[in-house]
């Protein structure tokens, strides 16, 4: 199931049912009573979810550290030759700097 079809199964769910939109719920002196506490919960869950579906912050988060994997390994790669030659040019002038010195 993509987002779009969870926002909409949400959105069936809500309007196929007796709950209060957000705001009618605040006003309404239906709210004072304890009897409609689990519709209350329901409404307000319903409305997180909703929230949580439509929100895209941590595919984003996801996806930049996607990105500096993906530099790493690419500077990884990359380094690993020139850090070879590095190496082999410091045991060149090791060499050089013994037969100098004997």
């Amino acid at each position: 199931m993509n987002s779009e079809e969870i926002l909409d199964f949400l959105s069936a769910a809500v309007a196929s049912s007796d709950y209060l939109s957000a705001r009618e719920h605040e006003t309404s002196e239906i709210n004072q009573t304890p009897d409609n506490f689990g519709e209350r919960i329901m409404t307000k869950f319903v409305a997180a979810a909703k929230k949580f579906v439509a929100e895209e912050n941590g595919a984003t988060m996801i996806e930049y550290g996607l990105i500096v994997a993906l530099i790493s390994l690419a500077a990884v790669a990359a380094l690993g030759p020139v850090g070879d030659a590095i190496q082999a040019n410091f045991e060149n002038v090791q060499t050089e700097v013994e037969n100098a010195t004997n």
